[in-house]
């Protein structure tokens, strides 16, 4: 695993990010994932999917390819309120995104920069993400989600381990697709 650097705002370092992917690149060392969290818990930054995205794009046209993850834990419910399609409604006046405020939704106004509401609907684009709707939803824990783009992946990752039941006979736990715990 390696760190990679963020800046003053908090969110992942592109440039540092695109640096080691041209080192790896170089040495013929293969990358596995890159993580892009969707709304750090002290910050509540988000790093640059799209950007990230794109990244890849270049890099698999020079023969590098990775898994792209987002920790979407906090931010990652707050996609649910956006509108379906790809497009942003944008108010010049406040360089805010969100929905008109008219009556075609469920959902009230949500007041995103337009980049982070650009980086919440490319989660579409990710391998797998995570989302907690028990943070940012207020929904009951344990709600959560780990979701693949292509379901095979989890036969690559399942393991058991007899302290993530707590001794529970419970046969509904999912806990050898993903870390799963309990209070």
């Amino acid at each position: 695993m390696v760190s990679i650097h963020v800046d003053h705002a908090g969110k992942l370092d592109l440039g540092k990010l695109e640096r080691h992917l041209e080192e790896n690149l170089a040495k013929r060392q293969p990358v596995y994932s890159v993580v892009a969290v969707i709304g750090t818990t002290e910050e509540g930054a988000v790093d640059p999917l799209v950007k990230i995205l794109a990244l890849r794009q270049r890099f698999q046209a020079k023969g590098l390819s990775f898994l792209v993850h987002a920790d979407a834990c906090w931010d990652g419910y707050f996609r649910t309120m956006l509108p379906r399609g790809p497009e942003v409604a944008t108010d010049s006046a406040t360089n805010m995104a969100g929905r008109d405020g008219g009556t075609d939704g469920l959902v009230p106004d949500l007041a995103l920069r337009v980049e982070t509401q650009e980086d919440l609907s490319a989660l579409r684009y990710c391998d797998s993400i995570t989302v907690d709707p028990h943070k940012a939803g207020h929904i009951p824990y344990p709600s959560g989600v780990l979701a693949y783009r292509d379901g095979r992946i989890r036969s690559q990752i399942t393991w058991t381990a007899p302290f993530l039941s707590m001794g529970s006979t419970d046969d509904t736990s999912i806990g050898i697709y993903g870390v799963e715990g309990r209070y």
